[in-house]
């Protein structure tokens, strides 16, 4: 087995699974995703565009890339801490 293929792979798997439970959490918690954006990404100029580009793959089926500042403005929003 190919170790970078397989480790891409699998932190494609994990980047996803976490995208997911992401936007369930904001959905129990703000009831819709332009409530959660304006609090998570607030400072950008379009909150809404920033989870969506997170959230959905474009047409060439990459999504906009997951940073640790992302995590941190998502984790204050959903009031989650990132260690556990």
């Amino acid at each position: 087995r190919n170790f970078r293929y397989t480790f891409k792979m699998e932190s494609s798997m994990f980047t996803k699974c976490l995208i997911a439970t992401i936007d369930e959490e904001a959905l129990k918690k703000y009831g819709d995703y332009s409530k959660f954006s304006r609090k998570a990404f607030g400072e950008y100029k379009n909150p809404a565009g920033a989870w969506r580009a997170i959230r959905n793959p474009r047409k060439n089926g990459k999504a906009r890339a997951l940073y640790i500042e992302d995590l941190i403005c998502i984790s204050e929003a959903l009031e989650l801490p990132l260690s556990v």
